[in-house]
């Protein structure tokens, strides 16, 4: 059985209003993370994803990389106490 975790990543750049939610909501998805993702009031994005440890650490290389009108400055993760999520979603 893999190794599942839970990381809380911080994504900084122009990462908001070019679909950087949408492109990580499908990302998540296709590689069965769980979580969420949501904008911040500072203009970061702020995304909790859980998963098997080496399809987390793919997950977070497409978000360094982003979607083509995003441009990612920064990306910062931090371990979190696994939850059990059950599905992916673009936060309010």
């Amino acid at each position: 059985m893999s190794d599942i975790r839970r990381y809380k990543i911080e994504v900084t750049g122009r990462v908001q209003g070019v679909g950087y939610r949408a492109f990580v909501l499908r990302v998540a998805e296709s590689m069965e993370i769980k979580g969420f993702v949501k904008n911040q009031y500072d203009g970061s994005v702020l995304i909790e994803a859980e998963g098997p440890a080496e399809k987390l650490q793919f997950f977070l290389d497409q978000c360094k990389a982003g979607p083509g009108w995003a441009h990612v400055s920064e990306v910062t993760k931090n371990e979190l106490p696994v939850e059990g999520s059950v599905l992916f979603k673009i936060a309010r």
